[in-house]
């Protein structure tokens, strides 16, 4: 996650959205990083240090 929004490389392949294109949604031990109509990071609750932190940067970002 940058001021650009949201870009992810891995060995097989590069996916790169822009804050307009990204929603939050969570239940109650995951946050659900949308970045299209079907496609989600799915982000353990507990594996986020700083929660709060976290969800208002994103917010902040969606609101712009």
């Amino acid at each position: 996650l940058n001021n650009e929004g949201l870009f992810d490389s891995t060995a097989t392949g590069t996916t790169s959205a822009s804050w307009d294109t990204i929603s939050l949604k969570e239940d109650q031990d995951h946050l659900f990083i949308y970045y299209g109509p079907t496609n989600a990071y799915i982000v353990p609750k507990r594996s986020i240090d700083r929660l709060e932190e976290l969800r208002q940067y994103i917010q902040a970002h969606i609101k712009k």
